[in-house]
């Protein structure tokens, strides 16, 4: 299930591209009713969630049930996972908007992109308002990551522009 991909739209009243999101949306919620019994419970729902980038501990399921088990039996029937998953477009749409601002922040010839010399800002940024382990998170995740776009780029291996 990790290539899960939330609908990106509700269609805005065109009865085609409602019709199109409605079996997105369906399909999607098959996917994880294994059991076919038409709400997402258990090993389902904890599957749902953490293709989402939740956590699934205890406390965040009870709190995520909370949230969006309408009719409160503890399961999820497609009209909650319908709930569940514009609540989570809105959030991604949010967190677009906010890295578009910070990117804009920082590419401040407006090229369109980050060059080396607007680079050295971020990392300042970054190191300024962050916790050492936030950072050390980050980079540990980053720097294999473009050591790898590197050595691909430096070898021609593709990765570096061109688009």
């Amino acid at each position: 299930h990790d290539d899960t991909q939330v609908p990106s739209s509700d269609g805005g009243g065109d009865d085609a591209a409602d019709g199109r999101y409605a079996k997105s949306v369906r399909r999607l919620f098959e996917r994880y009713d294994t059991d076919g019994s038409g709400a997402l419970e258990g090993r389902e729902l904890r599957a749902f969630m953490a293709d989402v980038g939740l956590r699934t501990d205890g406390a965040t399921r009870r709190a995520f049930r909370k949230l969006y088990d309408a009719n409160g039996d503890g399961r999820l029937e497609l009209r909650e996972f319908e709930r569940v998953l514009r609540a989570l477009r809105r959030k991604q749409a949010k967190k677009d908007v906010e890295l578009r601002a910070a990117f804009d922040r920082f590419d401040r010839d407006k090229s369109g992109a980050i060059e080396a010399h607007e680079l050295r800002a971020v990392f300042e940024h970054f190191a300024e308002h962050s916790s050492y382990e936030s950072r050390k998170r980050v980079f540990k995740q980053t720097v294999p990551r473009a050591a790898a776009l590197v050595s691909t780029t430096a070898t021609g291996g593709g990765g570096g522009g061109g688009d």
